[in-house]
């Protein structure tokens, strides 16, 4: 191999070592310069001038629930209890299930008479007014 080829193999080598390095120094001295937090306290002035690249919102919730709060109670209740109301329910619903035991109960259905047959008889003895009045005594005069 030529000395000139060889040499710009190791030129070419040097030359990518020494970028490696620097970027490596690149990186590790920019981690070792930490930004200071920035401290903000509400009522004092701000310690520097702040952008914002997006709206931000602060939510102040002892704000909120009070606010909550103070507007729930001027709504009208939404349930309002009637003992009418309660009753009739309570009655309904002890009708149905009388209703289903009574339908739960089994249910005798008596075979019709046959044909030519007379149903039973009752006999009925019927007295005159004046013999019941003599009964008691009293011979209606």
């Amino acid at each position: 191999m030529k000395l000139a080829s060889r040499a710009s193999g190791a030129v070419r080598g040097v030359a990518v070592a020494l970028t490696v390095v620097f970027a490596a120094l690149t990186i590790v001295i920019g981690q070792s310069e930490e930004i200071a937090p920035i401290v903000i306290e509400e009522g004092a002035p701000a310690p520097q001038t702040f952008i914002a690249t997006e709206r931000v919102t602060v939510v102040d919730v002892d704000a909120t629930e009070s606010a909550r709060d103070i507007e729930a109670s001027g709504v009208p209740d939404v349930f309002v209890e009637d003992s009418q109301t309660t009753a009739a329910v309570l009655d309904s619903i002890q009708d149905f299930f009388e209703n289903a035991r009574a339908a739960a109960e089994p249910l005798v259905i008596e075979p019709p008479d046959p044909p030519g047959t007379v149903g039973p008889s009752t006999t009925t003895t019927t007295t005159p007014a004046a013999s019941v009045l003599a009964i008691a005594g009293d011979s209606g005069e």
